[in-house]
This record gives C-alpha cells, sequence and structure tokens, in this order.
C-alpha cells in the first residue's frame, strides 16, 4: 500500500497523486501530479504536456465544468503510479491533470479526509 497525502494548498485539500507520463515504450519520462477524481471517466493532462511528449490517435467528447461539453484530442500514454505501468488513452484538455476512473478503478484507493492521505494498493 503506497499512501499520498492531500494537497493542503488547496481549499479544501485535494486528494492527489504523482505519475510518471510517457509514450508508450519509450523511456523519456515526465512527472505530473494531478488530483485523484472519483466522478471524472478518463485521465486528463495539459494539452501542452500532451502535444510535446505523445502521439494523437482522435478525439472525444468530454463533459467539463458546468456540463458543458467540448472536444479533446485523445492520446495513447504509459502512466506509472507507485511502480505500476498502465497503457491508458488520456484527454489533453486545459492546463491540470485529473487522474480518473480510468486508472483509479485498477487498485484500491481510500479516501481517508480526516488524515488527508489517499491510500492505493494494486
Amino acid at each position: 500500500m503506497a499512501t499520498h497525502p492531500y494537497d493542503a494548498t488547496h481549499d479544501p485539500p485535494l486528494p492527489v497523486l504523482a505519475l510518471l507520463l510517457s509514450t508508450p515504450g519509450d523511456d523519456d519520462r515526465i512527472r505530473l501530479v494531478g488530483i485523484a477524481d472519483t466522478g471524472a471517466d478518463i485521465t486528463v493532462v495539459p494539452s501542452t504536456v500532451a502535444e510535446a511528449l505523445l502521439a494523437a490517435i482522435g478525439t472525444v467528447r468530454v463533459a467539463v465544468v458546468g456540463g458543458a461539453r467540448t472536444s479533446a484530442t485523445l492520446y495513447r500514454a504509459q502512466v506509472e503510479i507507485d511502480g505500476a505501468s498502465d497503457v491508458i488513452e488520456v484527454a489533453a484538455w486545459g492546463d491540470e491533470i485529473i487522474v480518473g476512473r480510468d486508472l483509479l478503478n485498477r487498485c484500491v484507493a481510500r479516501f481517508d479526509g480526516p488524515r488527508r492521505v489517499l491510500e492505493l494498493t494494486r
């Protein structure tokens, strides 16, 4: 089990996860910290990061804050969290990193709000 502290710079504090992002099979990785969001279907990375590191594979319609729908470019990416690596499709949009259920559902996640930690078990 790995323990990840919440980001206390937000009010209320946010559960966050550090991840390594790369093109599948490539050793050139970038470290990102994203919000663990059980309400997000898909993992989202900033467009600038995806465009610089990954190859586009298509588009997807996504609902953003407030319910508006927009198009986002899809990228195939290798994502590593706590030493476990998965190849997934990520959406590129905005400037935040959101770790969605496409990754969270591969783990047992325990959100401990009073202690402000997220515990993950693979």
